[in-house]
């Protein structure tokens, strides 16, 4: 079976998420699991532009128990960095070219730790770069690969174009691929038990 995990990392519902997704994952090296990036913010609009965040930034933080660094929330505050999914899609898609698969999740998580603890943007290149060197990526072959994939906003990531043919267009989205099937696993899921309810009604369908 094959599970895709369909996210932003611009996301703050991802954010919160991940902490039932991780230990469903580990619970589950049996599935394949594919991440694919998606896209809230193509439109290359300020953080000032979307007044719902902080209100939804606190739903987040009681229902996973998650936190927001003080380098963000004063990111919030000034409200100028523009957030850019393509690239986000792009830079992901980059780092996991040079990763082996197991690795796809932590670097996911370590990306958006990048954005929602310490205040960095998607947008530049030093962010991807600082997670690399955490996996030992260190060559010129992926800088070279990294400045391609965030050189233009017209160069839309393989996955991000994925994503649109899926027909998804909200985040988290998980979805669980049994005998040439596709079922919702998430199906409204906000904790490991309860994803792991919706695995086992859907594996026990003919």
């Amino acid at each position: 079976m094959k599970l895709y995990y369909i996210w932003d990392a611009y996301c703050g519902w991802c954010f919160g998420f991940k902490e039932a997704l991780k230990p469903f994952v580990a619970n589950h090296p049996e599935l394949d699991l594919e991440i694919l990036s998606g896209g809230l913010f193509d439109q290359g609009n300020p953080l000032s532009a979307y007044p719902h965040i902080p209100g939804a930034n606190k739903q987040i933080a009681q229902l996973f128990h998650v936190e927001f660094g003080p380098a963000y929330e004063e990111l919030l505050r000034d409200g100028k960095l523009i957030l850019n999914s393509y690239h986000a899609a792009s830079g992901f898609g980059t780092l996991k070219a040079f990763l082996p698969k197991e690795k796809w999740l932590d670097a996911a998580e370590k990306l958006q730790m990048a954005f929602y603890h310490d205040g960095k943007s998607f947008s530049e290149i030093e962010t991807y770069e600082e997670i690399a060197s955490e996996f030992s990526i260190q060559n010129s072959t992926f800088s070279k690969s990294l400045q391609e994939a965030l050189g233009s906003d017209n160069g839309i990531h393989a996955d991000y174009e994925l994503v649109r043919s899926f027909g998804v267009s909200s985040y988290p989205t998980l979805i669980l691929e049994k005998d040439g099937k596709f079922y919702d696993l998430r199906a409204g899921a906000m904790t490991a038990d309860e994803l792991e309810n919706n695995f086992k009604t859907i594996s026990a369908l003919s």
